[in-house]
């Protein structure tokens, strides 16, 4: 009979000392990332942020676009430019043909930083 007891009472007691923590909504938790992300400076048109080797600086205004990244190694500034009318490179200020072979992975490299760079603003 105690035995019965106990077998009766103990999931009782696991009801009664579990505290429900409040829900939270997706969207709070979507606004709060945001929020420690950056906020507001995702709607800055000179946002800019360094990433490993690299300063990105994006530009964007009226539908126009360009996703920078900018190395300096040694005495050699590349910039690298995705946009609108596709990729450029420049090294020392003069520019570089970039063949389609890397145009690509390059083009793609660039633009991975900035999506996710810019993920929970699109949240």
């Amino acid at each position: 009979m105690l035995m019965s007891l106990v077998v009766a009472i103990l999931p009782l007691t696991f009801l009664v000392s579990c505290e429900t923590s409040p829900k939270v909504s997706a969207d709070t938790i979507v606004s709060r990332v945001i929020e420690r992300s950056g906020g507001n400076e995702f709607d800055s048109e000179e946002m800019c942020f360094d990433f490993r080797n690299g300063t990105y600086l994006p530009y964007r205004k009226e539908g126009l676009f360009i996703l920078g990244c900018h190395t300096l190694k040694e005495d050699t500034l590349t910039e690298d430019k995705v946009g609108n009318e596709g990729l450029s490179r420049l090294i020392n200020d003069t520019p570089i043909e970039v063949p389609d072979s890397l145009a690509n992975r390059w083009r793609q490299s660039v633009n991975s930083v900035y999506y996710v760079a810019y993920l929970p603003y699109g949240l």
